[in-house]
């Protein structure tokens, strides 16, 4: 639980798949959780209830562990008397010292508001914990151990090191790979990004036994880099995702100022180059030119934080006056406005350039939602016949096909209905249970 131990704040879909993943495997199947520690080069244990703990998203490890090397690491820094500051708040035996520490830490910060920490997106408090107070000793692996890698934490783990410890270990491993987007899509990437991730996934899969997908499509790309690079054909699996069954929705969840039941279309993404934020921009300004949003007193709503090379969109969706009001942007929002969200909108959209699977896809559908979803990579088979399916690159497509769901709420209707008919839903107790019976199994 590498990623999950070290995230908080609102969870991205990865970090779902690992929770629950996690849970499943240490409940059900006795597994033991682990954190890759970068700096020792080995897997550590947890301490006491911090396995749990962490498995929540408002307690995560220390994220600067190990950043400070050399004779830098003795001098004083704000942080470090705020994480020491945070070790007494957590082992604190009283509320009220712990609301004195609290405080402590705030006035550090005082004249520093933007350097909280300790606050997640939501303006929640979150707790950073010292890595030594959460973790403990190595754990010792051997030929009978097995380890499951299940998110994609190429960015957190020290990939040489990872495999040096493989080669000594002789343990057993099966790793997820989600995708290899940044190696087949270059152009959405940064460059210090791409060459991370290249190195951390040729060690996985010189190093794994087992290579777990969501989809074929990555299977194929899985297999398209190893042949590329002399690799031996590894053993692919591949496993679906699935998600939470939706709460009983009663109708009372209240949703932003501007928005009313039905008459808004939903697209729940970060904030990246390759989602297509652009283009549905781009297909919504033509719907206004057409005068169909402000007709039917509809909008856009987007949801996710932002990500890496995105000015241009942001600059877009700062620019009220050319959207006339119609757009709204949440960065982050709590479950439950979330799911109110979810449950009342008109429709949902996901039109990606490339993906692994389309888990936002497959959460629409688990909700009886009618949806607009791009024909790249993974997400057809994520969608199984049950969205309306458009190409990645075509503004124009998609606002023909937005107005008319926009404008017919009854060709929308058709679409939920065929959902309804042919939606089956796959928890993510399959989806575990599957994971570790393909992680064991040997050909």
């Amino acid at each position: 639980m590498s990623s999950l131990a070290r995230w908080s704040g609102p969870a991205v879909g990865m970090l779902r798949v690992e929770r629950e993943v996690v849970r499943w495997a240490v409940d059900q199947a006795g597994a033991q959780p682990v954190v890759f520690d970068p700096c020792k080069g080995c897997f550590r244990g947890l301490r006491g209830d911090w396995y749990e703990r962490l498995s929540h998203w408002d307690e995560a490890l220390d994220p600067a562990h190990g950043s400070l090397r050399g004779p830098r690491r003795f001098l004083p820094r704000r942080y470090q008397i705020f994480l020491a500051m945070e070790r007494q708040r957590l082992t604190s035996n009283s509320a009220g010292s712990a609301a004195r520490w609290d405080r402590a830490q705030r006035l550090l910060y005082r004249f520093h508001p933007g350097a909280l920490v300790f606050e997640n997106g939501l303006g929640e408090r979150r707790s950073i914990v010292p890595v030594d107070l959460a973790l403990g000793g190595a754990v010792a692996m051997g030929p009978d151990d097995l380890l499951i890698s299940v998110c994609s934490d190429w960015d957190q783990k020290n990939s040489g090191g990872f495999h040096t410890l493989k080669r000594r270990s002789g343990f057993q491993l099966a790793v997820l790979c989600y995708d290899l987007i940044p190696l087949t899509h270059p152009q959405f990437f940064l460059d210090g990004v791409i060459g991370t991730f290249r190195k951390h996934w040729l060690n996985m899969m010189a190093s794994a036994e087992t290579i777990l997908v969501n989809s074929t499509c990555i299977a194929a790309d899985v297999e398209g880099l190893c042949r590329d690079e002399g690799l031996p054909a590894p053993t692919l699996r591949v496993i679906p995702l699935g998600c939470d069954r939706p709460p009983e929705f009663e109708g009372d969840g209240r949703l932003p100022a501007g928005l009313s039941e039905a008459r808004y279309a939903l697209f729940i993404s970060t904030i990246e180059p390759r989602k297509g934020h652009g283009l549905l921009l781009d297909a919504w300004q033509r719907l206004l030119l057409q005068g169909v949003p402000q007709r039917c007193g509809f909008r856009l709503v987007f949801v996710g934080r932002p990500g890496w090379m995105v000015e241009e969109v942001l600059r877009r969706l700062g620019d009220l006056g050319a959207l006339e009001g119609t757009v709204l942007h949440f960065p982050c929002l709590p479950d439950d406005a979330l799911e109110s969200l979810h449950a009342k909108a008109g429709f949902c959209l996901y039109p990606s350039a490339y993906e692994g699977f389309g888990l936002p896809v497959v959460e629409a559908l688990a909700r009886g939602k009618a949806v607009l979803a791009s024909q790249a990579g993974a997400v057809p088979e994520a969608a199984g016949g049950l969205a309306r399916l458009l190409p990645h690159d075509d503004p124009g497509a998609w606002a023909e096909a937005m107005g008319q769901w926009i404008e017919d709420p009854a060709e929308r209707r058709a679409q939920e209905a065929l959902v309804a008919r042919g939606y089956h839903h796959r928890d993510w107790a399959d989806v575990a249970r599957e994971i570790v019976a393909a992680a064991q199994a040997r050909d």
